[in-house]
């Protein structure tokens, strides 16, 4: 099982600033997203918001990708065959009318600071 999410490194030069991360018994625990390639940040609220534009920025849209589906935009009931996908696990379903990214954004919950993911 892999635990993502923010934490503070304890030593270092850069001990005390925060990367968001993910990590597991066997694999141990690394910087994921921007963190992985930049400095760590002074607070937990910007590794978040980091992270959380790294998935943001990471939107796929694929037309006709699914089985019929309902759209996962709120208070829409359209039938929907595009998906909208962000990493290996965050994925919804639209119809043609909110086929963009803004809408994608919102279907995957992606418009804020990422919050903690356990996955496997």
């Amino acid at each position: 099982m892999n635990y993502d999410r923010p934490r503070q490194l304890a030593e270092g030069e850069h001990a005390g600033k925060w990367h968001y991360t993910t990590g597991n018994r066997r694999s141990g625990v690394y910087p994921i997203g921007y963190c992985a390639e930049h400095a760590p940040h002074d607070s937990e609220a910007e590794a978040r918001e980091c992270y959380g534009q790294y998935q943001r920025d990471r939107i796929e849209l694929r037309e006709n990708a699914c089985s019929w589906a309902p759209c996962q935009i709120k208070d829409c009931d359209n039938p929907a065959r595009n998906v909208a996908q962000s990493g290996g696990w965050h994925t919804a379903a639209l119809c043609n009318d909110h086929f963009t990214k803004a809408d994608a954004v919102a279907a995957l919950h992606l418009d804020g600071p990422a919050g903690d993911s356990m996955h496997s």
